[in-house]
């Protein structure tokens, strides 16, 4: 049987950084990654010297954790903002994609004039999103807000229906009525606490609208995966074999693959997505995976299509569009790849990726690959119309991969805390627990690494 220190089941971003974080300080450890490439959800593809980034494309700037880790790894000369010349954001709004208001921030207006000139919303929409500045805070007594009641209390239900529901509830593909505004905007939440006016206080710190709120790198996302594998050594990671069980052994774990090996540890990191996590942990640590089977999963279909430049009759002048839900179209979303950040189509092309299924269509999940690529099409023509077919198409899946952080999640993720005090050495990692997007995913994985060491009394 072999032995180490840690056993770190899954390669994704947490998996990856809690092993670099333990790497660093020469505690000995074995990631297992059950598919054949490292990364998870965060990879980039090249296809034709296009590139495409078949899950997140870019990092949030304002939380240090993927700066911080990129320039550890030496990336720093290689991290690109967003287009700030070309940084509209539409919505799909009557059949029409409109642009969202200049100096709007998510639903937060910031510029008084290009919001009154906007054909988005009503003029009572306008002045609605325009008294935010005069709405009393939320009353103590309120634990917890969904998206949708947060939404509607400050900017009013235009706001909601327009852009907080596509755009905040979107980016979680989930229902704006029962995700959590505590638990996955908690910024702007702090900033109703602290100034009461979230337009106020977004206008004093945003409103020159200079700095980019999100990067990538030249190469893609993928880069800081390719980063991270590189900085470990081969011999302690095992690629391509699944991990088939986990079980308490002594004063350690035992992890069981599925080629027969057996590996003894002192501590065992689970960072698999929710449902296979919950999966392996289940026969021996029941409470464990009940508390992970209080968070449920949404599955998405991403679509890439290719184009000559000249085949598109829509200008992409910016970041791409978001669809509301009272919108008769498929599409959740639409990413102008090719203008959102620099290099990622060769000269006279275009880049575009769609965004399928979710909470609010998971019946396109149900579709082959052909039928799914050609919904895809057909949504897209519509709203930016295309004189022809594409140079290709490319379909990825990602089936119960986005967690849907509802109300009352502080108290699941309690309960898993609670459970797990009853096995020491065990930690759970990644996406939908304490973690939303890559900054937390890698901070938390730093949390882990730092609590693993102290354990084994090697300090911090």
């Amino acid at each position: 049987m072999r032995e180490t220190g840690v056993v770190i089941a899954g390669g994704g971003i947490s998996g990856l950084t809690t092993a670099y974080e333990l790497s660093k300080k020469g505690v000995d450890f074995v990631l297992v990654e059950k598919t054949g490439r490292l990364g998870g959800l965060v990879g980039t593809d090249r296809v034709d010297g296009f590139i495409l980034d078949h899950g997140p494309d870019a990092f949030l700037t304002q939380k240090p954790e993927a700066l911080s880790l990129a320039a550890e790894l030496g990336l720093t000369p290689r991290v690109v903002p967003t287009n700030l010349a070309r940084r509209s954001v539409y919505v799909l709004w009557r059949g029409e994609l409109r642009k969202l208001p200049e100096g709007m921030r998510l639903t937060v207006p910031t510029l008084v004039g290009p919001l009154l000139r906007s054909p988005l919303f009503s003029l009572r929409g306008k002045l609605r999103l325009l008294a935010e500045r005069f709405v009393p805070r939320r009353s103590a007594d309120v634990e917890e807000e969904s998206i949708a009641t947060f939404i509607r209390r400050r900017f009013g239900a235009e706001a909601l229906e327009r852009v907080g529901e596509p755009l905040l509830a979107g980016i979680h593909c989930g229902d704006p009525s029962e995700l959590s505004m505590d638990a996955l905007f908690p910024r702007l939440v702090a900033l109703e606490t602290r100034f009461g006016s979230l337009s106020g206080a977004m206008t004093r710190a945003f409103g020159d609208g200079d700095a980019a709120a999100f990067a990538s790198f030249d190469t893609g996302i993928g880069a800081l995966v390719d980063a991270l594998t590189q900085a470990l050594p081969r011999e302690q990671l095992i690629v391509g074999e699944p991990v088939e069980a986990v079980a308490h052994e002594g004063e350690g774990f035992v992890t069981h693959l599925a080629g027969g090996e057996r590996i003894r540890s002192r501590a065992l990191v689970v960072a698999l997505p929710l449902r296979a996590a919950e999966t392996l942990v289940a026969p021996s640590f029941p409470s464990v995976a009940e508390a992970v089977s209080l968070i449920p999963t949404a599955s998405t279909a991403v679509v890439f299509h290719a184009f000559d430049e000249g085949a598109v009759r829509h200008a992409l002048d910016g970041y791409g569009f978001v669809v509301p839900e009272t919108e008769p179209s498929r599409l959740l979303a639409g990413t102008f790849v090719s203008t959102k950040f620099p290099g990622r189509a060769p000269p006279g092309k275009v880049l575009l990726r769609s965004f399928l299924g979710g909470a609010r269509d998971p019946d396109a999940l149900s579709l082959d690959e052909d039928a799914l690529i050609e919904l895809s099409l057909r949504e897209l023509d519509k709203v930016l119309g295309f004189h022809g077919p594409p140079l290709f198409s490319k379909l990825r899946r990602w089936i119960d991969r986005t967690p849907q952080v509802r109300l009352g999640h502080g108290k699941v993720l309690a309960a898993l805390q609670r459970a797990r005090r009853d096995h020491p050495g065990l930690y759970l990692l990644g996406n939908g627990l304490a973690s939303v997007g890559i900054p937390d995913c890698i901070g938390e994985a730093r949390k882990v690494a730092s609590a693993i060491r102290v354990a084994a009394g090697e300090g911090d």
